[in-house]
């Protein structure tokens, strides 16, 4: 039962970080891109050393079931003092520790002490991986195949878990049984298979047109003749939206929102300048590249209604953050109020928490099949 209380700070028992903003690859849907540059929106930088005895205050930890690092804009393997907060975590709690990469940076050295350093639980890394030796770095580009896999083979080897998300393109799809055969060699102990939703894009919501995809992913597949199932149903979903509401406003409008930051997980989002937000979601849009995106444009007058950093980490404490009006009961109120309201709907919201349409393809949601590879 929802209550106006986003959520009490007893009441957190996950928490999802992005401990930085960069990236060695350039995927060409990542909102960290704009026409195949960096996002010139986007501050590049890293959570300063002192910054994670905030993030994880001593008392918060041991009420922690997991945490995430992973988020919008950075790969967190990247960031300098990862193996600081890993240490902090495991030392004052025993969260489950998630890390999503795409396993090209470091060295299969640093890979090996991180395997011996997680083997010891049930922490996870997720290597996002997505085709085998001549696809993977069609979408994730400036990736390197096999320095993926040894970075991979030297984690698993090293006593570590790891899971293989693999987001299913026109270019790829045709090769998904194979890279399972390939995990399961390998030792992954699961294999994602997801959906992309990637190519749905503001211009489709706000114009109400469903164009083609990007055209690079709009090749039909060479053995199957049709486009990779992901973009195929994503496309479809949204047509049906678009049919049984008339429009895509009129949708986030009269939707119910369920929550699944707040329901499924009690959970919150800290973002690489230790900002809190109540999910990677409405974190990222402040730093979209295009300013007539109605989700920048949504949080860009939010922000203006607040004092200067009202959600900063490094001003305030997490209870106080959490007792401000917006988290306190403005956001959850809005859940029941229209995109043209003072206390307006968010899109984000609409767009991701609705009840209709499943945008999300994490692992919990629907927009994938997680493969058990063991025995």
């Amino acid at each position: 039962m929802l209550n106006n209380n986003y959520l009490h700070y007893s009441q957190i028992k996950v928490l999802q970080v992005e401990p930085t903003s960069r990236c060695n690859l350039a995927c060409p849907q990542c909102a960290r891109m704009d026409l195949g540059r960096i996002n010139p929106q986007l501050p590049v930088g890293d959570l300063p050393e002192e910054d994670i005895e905030k993030v994880f205050p001593e008392e918060l930890i041991p009420q922690l079931k997991q945490v995430l690092f992973n988020g919008n804009y950075g790969d967190p393997v990247i960031y300098p003092y990862l193996d600081q907060m890993m240490d902090r975590l495991l030392s004052f709690g025993s969260p489950r520790i998630f890390i999503y990469t795409n396993g090209s940076l470091r060295t299969p050295e640093w890979w090996k002490a991180l395997g011996t350093k997680l083997k010891k639980g049930r922490h996870l890394v997720i290597f996002s991986v997505d085709g085998l030796q001549e696809t993977n770095a069609i979408y994730r580009v400036n990736s390197r195949f096999e320095k993926v896999m040894e970075n991979a083979q030297a984690f698993i080897g090293a006593g570590g878990r790891a899971r293989w998300d693999y987001l299913m393109f026109a270019h790829n799809v045709h090769q998904v049984d194979e890279a399972v055969s390939l995990a399961k060699k390998m030792g992954f102990k699961q294999f994602n298979k997801k959906k992309t939703a990637r190519f749905i894009h503001d211009h489709h919501m706000k114009t109400n047109t469903d164009n083609q995809i990007t055209p690079i992913f709009n090749r039909k597949n060479e053995v199957t003749g049709e486009l990779a199932p992901g973009e195929y149903e994503a496309q479809s979903k949204f047509d049906v939206i678009k049919q049984k509401y008339g429009s895509w406003q009129n949708y986030v409008n009269t939707t119910k929102i369920h929550c699944k930051y707040k329901e499924d997980m009690a959970g919150l989002y800290v973002d690489f300048n230790a900002d809190v937000w109540p999910c990677c979601w409405l974190g990222a849009p402040i730093y979209f590249a295009d300013p007539n995106n109605i989700q920048k444009q949504q949080m860009t007058k939010l922000l203006s209604q607040f004092e200067e950093g009202f959600n900063s980490l490094r001003r305030h404490k997490w209870a106080d953050i959490l007792s401000h009006p917006w988290f306190n009961n403005l956001l959850v109120e809005s859940w029941k109020n229209r995109l043209d309201d003072e206390n307006s709907k968010l899109m984000t919201c609409g767009r991701t928490c609705g009840t209709d349409y499943e945008f999300s393809s994490g692992g919990r949601w629907k927009n994938s099949e997680v493969i058990s590879l063991d025995g």
